[in-house]
């Protein structure tokens, strides 16, 4: 189902049509990237790191806390970083921090005692795991049949603006911000080219770890 809800991206929301073009690649190798995306190392993961689920204040340790756990599984650890910055922060801010927070969280890594997992995989993995939040949490959670029908019906988030709900505005407005970063992110990464070099070494036997 995710692949027709790609194709529809573009009619949506003229913010995806630069990316629904890697729908017939991203089809085409899916198995190498499902395996890509799972591949080790994991840890346990947060996994719906939108900021509605972030707190920010000294009185929490480290001064950030999370809520809501229900998505909590074992993962690769980028996973959570990609959900985060690729969602989260506008394209300017994410295009002129992301590669130095990164870098911060692997530093972190290394001083907490992890190994053989070099910079370059890191920077890979938060790449790769921009097709995840792609997949799982926009097209299997935004672009919903729900949200077809209210803009068939053009109720909901599509009504007439004099009909528009407080509740309707916040979500449209969530919903438009989410598009435009995470498109922002699978672009300016290339993550397109990612695709075709995972594919390529999948054909090769490669596992793709260095």
């Amino acid at each position: 189902f995710a692949w027709k809800r790609m194709a529809s991206l573009a009619v949506w929301d003229e913010v995806y049509a630069p990316i629904v073009g890697w729908r017939a690649a991203a089809r085409r190798h899916v198995r190498a990237l499902v395996a890509a995306l799972h591949a080790p190392p994991t840890t346990l993961c947060h996994l719906d790191l939108h900021l509605d689920n972030v707190f920010f204040g000294s009185q929490y340790p480290g001064g950030v806390a999370f809520i809501d756990f229900a998505n909590m599984a074992l993962a690769p650890p980028m996973r959570d970083v990609a959900f985060f910055l690729g969602i989260n922060l506008d394209v300017p801010v994410r295009r002129a921090l992301d590669a130095d927070l990164v870098r911060v969280y692997h530093d972190a890594l290394l001083a907490g005692g992890v190994r053989d997992y070099p910079f370059e995989r890191c920077w890979r993995d938060y790449r790769l795991q921009l097709w995840y939040v792609l997949f799982v949490h926009v097209l299997c959670a935004v672009v919903t049949p729900g949200f077809a029908k209210q803009k068939r019906t053009r109720t909901g988030i599509y009504a007439p603006d004099e009909r528009l709900t407080k509740a309707d505005r916040t979500a449209a407005a969530t919903f438009a911000a989410v598009n435009r970063r995470l498109v922002g992110a699978l672009v300016d990464h290339r993550c397109d080219e990612l695709l075709a070099q995972v594919a390529d070494e999948a054909s090769d036997g490669c596992c793709g770890c260095a």
